[in-house]
């Protein structure tokens, strides 16, 4: 089955017309006109074309999962203090940036020490255990100890489907003005398409990846528009047979992130940029011995502990005094700085590479 939402106002005939097609009867309805319908898999031509005769312009659902954890493509594993030992020279800071956690939610009031701004609400429900959410706190505090973090839960149910990042979405840039006091915004998403092949075999006009019209899409232009930093996870499927980043990962103004272990190697479940593309943007540090949100002993891992750590250092980066204006750098202009200071270590081959993107961050 395929999960596709319009985010237009479907009439009763429309819905009727739709909804004759949807394993779920009838249709499933969302706030601001953000209307589901899930199709099994050899009627989707069939349903497409019907919304087109309607008018209705249909979009895939992808679902999102937190990238998951293959031990065997790991690479080395590396203490806190070695991770800390890279950033040494760095100044870490982020007063006053405030970092948008896009996850399955966290709990405050186990991030003990960390600012918490509690001014973002969502209608949905995080689930226990909250370990990934966790994580990527503990993780985004350690590359901006002084930042302040907001929770953004995006989950409905036991699925984070694409409409629900969009809603997500929709509210942080509705909070824009109440925001205004923090001086840089950094959205960190640590979440991958879970079949990001069944969305590249979709029309182009209706998946998620490489596709501007796709409401997800437009909604990260839009957030960058309003100077949010967009960060999401390259993914962990490196070692799967089909290692390369799609959906959200591919937009050009979201910054996609590999993970690389201490030694600067690529751990092999970072996914790959497709052949010819400039994906991921940049790779930081994972395999870190710190939260321990996964249990005692355990490290933060994949690219998830890498886009965390990055939105960190990214707020870092923004909010130093370092005799320049970098609160003022637009999106784009960040990301520009960033493919003049991303390192490329020894053997990672030229700038930039679907491997490495511009290099370590």
């Amino acid at each position: 089955m395929i999960r596709f939402f319009s985010t237009q106002h479907l009439t009763l005939e429309d819905r009727g017309i739709l909804g004759s097609f949807s394993i779920n009867d009838p249709v499933e309805s969302g706030p601001n006109d953000i209307t589901r319908v899930t199709v099994d898999d050899d009627r989707t031509n069939e349903f497409l074309h019907a919304a087109s005769l309607r008018g209705v312009q249909m979009f895939h659902d992808a679902e999102f999962d937190r990238p998951p954890s293959q031990p065997h493509c790991q690479g080395d594993g590396a203490t806190r203090p070695a991770i800390l030992g890279k950033l040494v020279n760095h100044r870490l800071g982020g007063e006053n940036a405030l970092i948008v956690i896009v996850d399955g939610g966290f709990d405050a009031n186990s991030l003990s020490g960390i600012n918490i701004e509690p001014i973002i609400r969502t209608p949905f429900v995080a689930l226990e255990p909250r370990s990934h959410g966790n994580m990527c706190a503990w993780d985004a505090n350690l590359g901006a100890p002084q930042a302040t973090l907001a929770d953004l839960t995006v989950r409905s149910g036991r699925l984070i489907r694409s409409s629900d990042v969009l809603q997500g979405f929709r509210i942080l840039q509705g909070l824009t003005n109440e925001l205004s006091r923090y001086s840089a915004w950094v959205v960190s998403i640590s979440l991958e398409v879970s079949l990001p092949s069944l969305d590249r075999l979709l029309p182009t006009s209706v998946r998620l990846t490489q596709n501007p019209l796709h409401p997800l899409s437009v909604m990260a232009d839009v957030l960058a528009g309003h100077g949010f930093d967009v960060l999401i996870a390259g993914g962990n499927q490196g070692c799967s047979p089909d290692p390369y980043i799609a959906g959200l990962g591919m937009h050009p103004r979201v910054i996609t992130v590999g993970a690389a272990d201490v030694n600067d190697l690529v751990v092999p479940l970072s996914a790959r940029g497709p052949h010819g593309s400039t994906k991921p943007d940049i790779v930081s540090y994972t395999n870190m011995l710190h939260s321990q949100a996964n249990g005692a002993g355990m490290v933060d891992d994949g690219t998830s502990a890498a886009t965390a750590l990055a939105a960190g250092l990214i707020a870092s980066y923004r909010t130093a005094d370092v005799g320049r204006d970098r609160v003022s750098l637009s999106p784009d202009g960040l990301r520009a700085d960033l493919t003049n200071i991303a390192r490329m270590p020894p053997g990672g081959g030229l700038r930039p590479n679907t491997t490495y993107g511009w290099g370590i961050f």
